[in-house]
């Protein structure tokens, strides 16, 4: 009784109790088909609340659709959450995606309703902007009643256009009510890549501080959404990188190994590289061999997921190439490095820990992006990123001059790799002992920094990882 036995895609059983933690809710990370028998079954690839991966069957019948730049399945789509059951399939379905229980509300899926104002008791009237965020000292949220329906610009819209926030409906015509916060209640911060995937999932225990900014915040037209089982709040999803993102699921490739295999079982693929990586108790480990999914390159940046249940199971992940900026955690390119001085009225010694990249020779990806307009934190310049320019964030211990912090970078707690080949630079691992190296031409240093461009979050400007690529000979 209340008890769901799942098969994943590889045929290992995986036990979820449905009175614990996972409740039979997913985000949603990818869709995919697979051989099931002599049928090809549509699967649904996820994390359930408790942060546990799933793979779900829901049959041959269900077709992948198109929705928007991203993939659906009955207008489900990457990055929501939804409620799954075995209740009411057809055929050789396993499991159907709803947002609720059987047409109840026993277990639902809700819209966070955020255009209330910070007391929570009344709507807000017209021409009154002051609206909802959450606090970490919050013992009940407010949920929209009419769920599910993306909202913007006073219209109903099947997605939200690019460059805009998702808002609820006016404040007249739909209600919301307040539910308390179950005592383990998870957070669940999510965002959305380029390659129809889940780019970044972090989960969090216990509420925590979101802005309206946050909360607004949408996937394909889904802004924030709780997770709500026998009126208590299981989890709430937000649609964007936590302030506090962790790195710990980050790896740098260093070499590939050029071993590529595929399970024609499964139609997994495995590629062997030397990766240097950040783990879940926060260490930094480097020249490590490992199996993935992905033919990652040299010098590529991704996020991981160890995955049981393959040929190489002790020693296999699931990968994502990482490219983003103006976020937590960001990855920078940048060609040229110097040193910063203190302010005039306290000297000209050098700051050991801070470093200027040269903002005409950076490279993010493959452009750099400016902000949209009325973004919060939009005090970039031209086509920069926060970093290059002169935005000092939130933070206040970063010169009260605002072109100062030009592509200045915080170096107190990176991580170092030497990456050019030359074991001469295997000891640098400050930037004092970069700044320090005799007959480098440092126009043309080349660094790879994984950091913090996020100008809201208390840790802006400080890098992780610090690579270096290029150190050029300047004799």
């Amino acid at each position: 009784k209340d008890v769901t036995l799942l098969m994943d895609k590889y045929g290992n059983a995986m036990l979820i109790n449905d009175k614990g933690a996972t409740s039979n809710f997913m985000v949603i990370g990818n869709y995919y088909q697979a051989l099931v028998g002599n049928k090809v079954c549509t699967f649904v690839h996820g994390w359930d609340i408790g942060g546990e991966e799933v793979d779900l069957n829901l049959g041959s019948n269900v077709k992948i659709a198109e929705h928007g730049n991203s993939k659906s399945v009955y207008g489900h789509v990457i990055g929501e959450l939804v409620y799954y059951t075995s209740d009411g399939t057809n055929g050789d379905a396993d499991y159907k995606l709803d947002h609720k229980e059987n047409n109840q509300y026993k277990k639902a899926v809700f819209d966070v309703y955020t255009n209330v104002n910070k007391a929570v008791t009344t709507k807000v009237a017209d021409g009154v902007t002051d609206s909802y965020e959450i606090k970490a000292s919050n013992v009940t949220i407010p949920l929209a009643d009419n769920k599910g329906n993306p909202y913007q610009d006073g219209t109903y819209a099947t997605s939200v256009d690019e460059g805009n926030l998702a808002k609820h409906d006016t404040y007249t015509s739909v209600d919301y009510r307040t539910y308390y916060y179950d005592k383990g209640v998870v957070f669940i911060y999510v965002s959305y890549g380029d390659d129809e995937e889940i780019e970044s999932i972090e989960f969090k225990k216990g509420v925590q501080n979101a802005t309206n900014n946050e909360l607004r915040h949408a996937i394909m037209g889904w802004p924030s959404q709780a997770a709500v089982k026998e009126e208590l709040v299981k989890a709430v999803v937000i649609k964007t990188d936590s302030a506090a993102a962790t790195v710990n699921n980050m790896l740098y490739v260093t070499d590939t190994k050029g071993f590529k295999e595929v399970d024609k079982d499964t139609n997994e693929s495995f590629f062997e590289v030397e990766v240097a990586m950040f783990t879940a108790d926060g260490k930094f480990l480097t020249e490590q061999h490992i199996m993935v999914n992905k033919d990652l390159q040299i010098g590529d940046f991704a996020t991981y997921t160890k995955v049981a249940g393959t040929k190489y199971e002790d020693n296999y992940y699931r990968v994502k190439q990482f490219t983003r900026h103006n976020s937590q955690p960001a990855v920078l390119t940048t060609i040229g490095v110097d040193e910063v001085t203190s302010t005039a009225d306290v000297g000209s010694s050098v700051i050991k820990h801070l470093i200027r990249v040269d903002s005409a020779k950076s490279v993010l990806g493959d452009t750099l992006v400016k902000p949209a307009a009325g973004h919060e934190g939009s005090g970039a310049v031209g086509y920069e990123t926060y970093i290059l320019g002169g935005y000092r964030g939130a933070g206040t211990d970063l010169f009260s001059t605002p072109n100062l912090a030009e592509g200045v970078i915080n170096t107190a707690r990176a991580e170092w790799l030497n990456a050019t080949g030359n074991k001469d630079f295997d000891d640098v691992d400050s930037a004092e002992d970069l700044l320090d190296l005799k007959n480098v031409d440092f126009s043309k240093v080349v660094l790879d920094i994984l950091l913090n461009e996020k100008p809201d979050s208390d840790g802006f400007r400080t890098a992780y990882l610090i690579v270096l690529k290029s150190i050029p000979d300047g004799s």
